[in-house]
């Protein structure tokens, strides 16, 4: 992960309020976004998950020491094809930097889609055989 934080004003904090909200009323699952400097992600929830309580968050002089939570971040498909996840991938399963999470297809060869870094999938977003645009979010992995 990046250690590089930016400050954003009144008018991109409003922009990906916006943008948020739009997603949320169209018919898209995800929208992701990349400016090569940064990367936005949209997801919408699907019901079952949402019917999961949170973890209770500390509030107060307690708060502060609490670690922080590790980024949630999309492993996203490298090609245009179907995707083949591999058969024991599901969420929870813990992964190291470099492990093979699947392949894409593409007409005349077989790309790996691997594992940036050491951490545990927290949602497959694309499951069986299924066809993927180019950076299309395959599962989101949660750092280590």
């Amino acid at each position: 992960m990046s250690d590089k934080s930016i400050t954003l004003g009144d008018k991109e904090v409003d922009l990906i309020v916006r943008l948020a909200e739009t997603v949320d009323r169209s018919g898209l699952d995800y929208l992701s976004l990349d400016n090569g400097g940064w990367h936005l992600f949209f997801s919408k929830i699907a019901e079952s998950a949402a019917s999961v309580p949170a973890s209770p968050v500390p509030i107060g002089k307690d708060a502060a020491e609490q670690p922080p939570l590790p980024e949630t971040r999309p492993v996203t498909a490298p090609y245009v094809g179907i995707f083949k996840p591999n058969g024991d991938l599901q969420t929870g399963t813990p992964v190291v930097a470099g492990h093979v999470l699947g392949h894409v297809d593409t007409l005349d060869e077989t790309h790996p889609v691997l594992a940036p870094e050491a951490g545990t999938i927290r949602q497959v977003l694309v499951v069986g055989q299924n066809f993927v645009e180019y950076g299309q979010p395959l599962m989101l992995l949660q750092a280590a």
